[in-house]
């Protein structure tokens, strides 16, 4: 199946996943227009929680250098379907294994009634009866980055794309820092309501959220200091 948006093309396997892809022109057009606007050939695009590849795919048909990490099996093996149908300037490489603050493992929860679905994530916060969990490996997330620098020495990191169902509280700093360090753009998709049946632990991570974000420029979806940022920058 060839999807087509903003003049970019490329092949997906739409099998378990057709009516997605039916309506990809109509999923998250806010950020995923920030990355074709954004995005610049030959940088680099991490994606964590890639899922079966949107944003991936979206960059890598940019011509940009993309990292993917994916912890849940299936929903990997479809994102790596969906990269080898297509011939990219730079084919992505991508990881089975989630980020973390430290080396670890951990339960991968599908909040659902099964994987491969986008609810996956370490936290049993949906659908806690049917969900279904495996043992995954956590790698420390600011190692992989030195990684993924060293062999890009005369590339930037351009964007860093964030969407982990709770997980980002694990290395919420880390995240922050790099984009400082970096001067990056940032897509996080904050995901304060895993936390909805523990109020305390709820307000505490969003206002240590508000207070990270003390130190960024909102691009979307406020400039509000009240409302969560899902892209930002450093301010200058």
């Amino acid at each position: 199946m060839e999807i087509n948006f903003k003049k970019l093309n490329f092949l997906v396997e739409p099998k378990n996943y057709q009516n997605f892809w039916n309506n990809f022109l109509n999923w998250e057009q806010h950020d995923l227009n920030f990355v074709t606007e954004k995005g610049e050939q030959d940088k680099i695009f991490i994606d964590i929680g890639a899922w079966i590849g949107p944003y991936t795919l979206i960059a890598a048909s940019m011509g940009m250098k993309v990292y993917a990490f994916e912890p849940d099996k299936v929903a990997f093996q479809d994102l790596k379907k969906n990269i080898e149908l297509n011939r990219f300037k730079h084919k992505p490489e991508i990881f089975n294994f989630g980020l973390s603050k430290l080396d670890s493992t951990a339960y991968l929860y599908s909040n659902t009634n099964d994987f491969g679905k986008s609810e996956s994530g370490l936290i049993n916060y949906k659908n806690q009866q049917n969900t279904k969990k495996t043992q995954i490996e956590l790698k420390k997330f600011s190692h992989e980055i030195d990684k993924i620098k060293s062999n890009n020495l005369n590339s930037k990191i351009k964007i860093l794309k964030i969407d982990i169902e709770g997980g980002e509280f694990l290395f919420e700093k880390q995240i922050y820092d790099l984009v400082n360090q970096e001067k990056l753009y940032c897509i996080l998709s904050y995901h304060h309501m895993v936390f909805n049946k523990n109020k305390i632990k709820k307000n505490f991570y969003k206002i240590r959220t508000l207070f990270h974000q003390i130190y960024i420029d909102k691009i979307y979806p406020s400039k509000n200091i009240l409302k969560i940022a899902n892209i930002f920058k450093f301010k200058n």
